[in-house]
This record gives structure tokens, sequence and C-alpha cells, in this order.
């Protein structure tokens, strides 16, 4: 049992390493290698999780069997979005998204895991100890992962959430001068604009548009924090918001 968690967690931590070094999957950002610390909690639930399915198997009652079902429904569909998908952004949308429906099953397997641990090691005065520390190890990943998407505004990790007065502000002016046309833009934007500010937008434009692979749209909206990420190659300050021919400082 023990040399299968190391191998579940040597190929844990080696699929992460990978996503650092090379694209996975075809429009697939090569990540930072900081990124590695982030996926810190996927890393240390692997040999828990292997840990919770032995105790499972020997339940032999088919109610503990869900969170196996569960996880292998995900598995697989992150393995078609990796190897059998043809449609790029369609891979790339499912393998990203899909990640956040590993968590449930991923942490009823880890906290049975721990259960397991305890209970087999409980007379040692380690196994109280080792139990809290993964926990609070665990807890402390997850919640620098929030503080790092909303705060440092990292730019994989949904960094959009994070709204600034000036941004609203810019919003705010387009709807009064652009009402009834269409506004290419990101997702942060086209979030604003269109649940907000009830516009018509079209974030894949926008989005081909910044990659490279597309022409400039009639109406584009920028904002400051596509240079800092590199998504946004031409001459800008920060104080501007451009939208098409228009110009608000």
């Amino acid at each position: 049992m023990a040399f299968i968690c190391n191998v579940a967690l040597a190929l844990t931590l080696l699929l992460i390493w990978l996503t650092t070094v090379r694209a996975l999957i075809p429009g697939a950002p090569v990540l930072p290698a900081r990124y590695i610390v982030y996926a810190g909690p996927f890393i240390a639930a692997a040999p828990l999780c292997i840990l919770g399915y032995e105790s499972i198997r020997k339940m032999h009652d088919e109610q503990y069997v869900m969170p196996l079902f569960w996880l292998a429904a995900v598995l697989g569909l992150e393995g078609y979005a990796v190897f059998g998908s043809r449609d790029p952004s369609l891979g790339l949308t499912l393998a990203y998204r899909g990640i956040n429906f590993l968590q449930p099953p991923v942490a009823i397997l880890l906290a049975i895991g721990l259960h397991e641990i305890y209970e087999r090691w409980r007379l040692r005065k380690t196994a109280k100890a080792s139990v809290a520390i993964i926990m609070l190890l665990t807890l402390s990943l997850n919640v620098f992962g929030v503080y790092a998407a909303i705060h440092l505004q990292e730019r994989y990790m949904g960094y959009f959430w994070l709204y600034r007065v000036q941004e609203y502000e810019a919003a705010r002016w387009v709807k009064t001068v652009l009402s009834d046309k269409t506004v290419a833009c990101d997702v942060k934007i086209a979030y604003i604009l269109k649940c907000y500010f009830n516009l018509r937008v079209d974030e894949f434009q926008g989005l081909k548009y910044l990659n490279g692979e597309s022409g400039q749209p009639r109406i584009l909206f920028t904002y400051d924090r596509m240079i800092k990420m590199d998504m946004l190659y031409m001459a800008a300050t920060a104080s501007t918001c451009r939208v098409g021919g228009l110009r608000k400082p």
C-alpha cells in the first residue's frame, strides 16, 4: 500500500509539473512554476485518496462506492478533454472546469484516508499530530489560493472576479455612449457590461484579437491589467480606457 501511495503522489506531482513546462492541451498556457504551490492540496490528497479507497474497499457496502463512480466519471471527462476532443477550445474548457468537479469526490476520499490514518495508528502520539498537520496544510493552501486569485490577481486563477472602481466607472461610461452596439472584450469586462449594464458583448472576438487570431474589432474594450498580464500588445497607459475610436481619460 505504501508503494501505491508513493506512486500516486509521484504521478500527481509529475502531471502538475508538466503543466509548468509545456502545454498539455492545444491552446492551454504554460503555467508559472509557482502554480505547483497552488496545486498543493491535490498533491497532498493523492496518497490519502488511495488510503481512502482501500478503506472503502474493505467495507463491502454499495453506498460507499459512490465517491469512486463520481471520481471515475470526472476523470473520464478529463481524459476525453485531453486526448479525445478535436475542438481545442472545448478540450481546454472541459479540462480546467473539470478540475472543480474533482474536488468533492477527492475531498470525500481524503477525509476517509485521514480517518484511516487516525484509526490505524491512534495509539501512537504522532497520529493526531499528523492528521492535524495535513488538515491545516490543505486548508492553508486552499485559503492562499483564494487570496492569490482575488488579491494577487493571478492570471490563471480567476482574477476577473475583482472589479475596481475605475473599471466600474469605465463600464458605466461605455453604457452612456454605446447603448445599442456590440463591444468586443475579454471575459471579465463581458460580465460587467452584460450583467450590470445589459450591453451586447462578444468576448470571443475580443479574445481572438488579443491573441492575434483576427483583425481589430470595431469596438474594443481594454484595461490596464491586460498589459501587466501580456494580454494586450499595444501602447496604452494605466489610466486610459479605449473603446474603438473613443477615449475616456
